[in-house]
């Protein structure tokens, strides 16, 4: 199973729709779902809601009948309101009683994520 990392304000909620276009073909995107607490833990080795956005720290578990020794981390996409709603991002850092606060241009050059529009736009609905 692959997975994906969707950054975005906490205040927000994810478009089902946007996404699974981003996801690609349906047989991409097919079943594509949140993860439950116990992948979560698997791939991340933190509990729900102290991953932090960087996907690129975490490798995927190989895949059954996959060979070779490609190493796949855990795709990032960052949705663009992000960026507009201030100069810093606010995180856990692996652990719900913790967080870091860095400059959002600072975790863009970091991360190199995927940016996109993958919220619910409240102003349309």
């Amino acid at each position: 199973r692959s997975f994906v990392l969707a950054v975005m304000a906490a205040n927000e909620k994810l478009d089902w729709k946007k996404m699974k276009k981003m996801l690609g073909p349906k047989s991409r995107s097919k079943g594509a779902r949140m993860a439950t607490a116990d992948e979560v833990w698997d791939v991340t080795g933190c509990a729900s809601g102290a991953v932090p956005p960087f996907g690129s720290l975490f490798v995927l578990p190989s895949e059954p009948g996959i060979g070779g020794n490609d190493v796949r981390r855990v795709h990032t996409f960052v949705d663009r309101s992000l960026q507009r709603q201030g100069d810093v991002i606010n995180f856990n850092c692996g652990l719900r009683t913790r967080s870091i606060q860095m400059d959002v241009s600072d975790y863009l050059d970091i991360e190199k994520p995927e940016l996109c529009d993958f919220i619910i736009d409240e102003s349309t609905s």
